[in-house]
């Protein structure tokens, strides 16, 4: 099985014409985005870097044993280096994505309020030249202002849904 593993990494390789190294960045790259796309759900990212790990592990087991089997000592640098090629950009993306996460956690509004400071002035309906000022969030005139939305509270508040259902958020001012 190991020898036959060995052929398909060879046959990869020659039909692609890349270097061993940049295939683990590619492959590694792929293998996360697809086992990500087969197990879906909150942990998903996290679940593929998981696997692609104990792919890249297998992978490694298998470049030993075959070392070995050849009466070589393995190359535990050249190991090493394809272990980290492999995981580099889906380890990135992992801690991005849950950074990520874990700011709109913290700051639900962060993502608006920042798409309306890069707002060009020309978007701005009234002229006023765009972005969000002063920290607030302005409406274009015409739009239903959130007094106006049924079930919204005095003072510009809406119920946003805590662990128990009763926190509020300002929204204007």
């Amino acid at each position: 099985m190991v020898e036959l593993f060995a052929h398909f990494k060879n046959l990869l390789e020659a039909l692609s014409g890349l270097d061993r190294n940049v295939l683990h960045v590619h492959l590694g790259i792929v293998l996360f985005g697809l086992v990500a796309w087969i197990f879906p759900g909150r942990r998903r990212f996290l679940k593929a870097w998981y696997w692609l790990l104990v792919i890249e592990l297998v992978n490694e087991c298998f470049d030993i044993i075959r070392a070995l089997d050849r009466g070589k000592p393995p190359n535990w640098a050249d190991g090493l280096a394809d272990i980290i090629n492999t995981m580099l950009w889906p380890t990135v993306f992992c801690l991005w994505w849950y950074w990520r996460r874990a700011r709109q956690r913290r700051h639900p509004g962060a993502s608006l309020m920042a798409a309306q400071d890069t707002a060009s002035p020309a978007s701005a309906p009234d002229g006023s030249g765009g972005g969000n000022r002063g920290g607030r969030i302005r409406a274009p005139a015409g739009d239903v202002q959130p007094a106006q939305v049924e079930g919204a509270h005095q003072a510009n508040t809406a119920p946003i849904p805590g662990p128990i259902g009763r926190s509020t958020r300002r929204l204007h001012g």
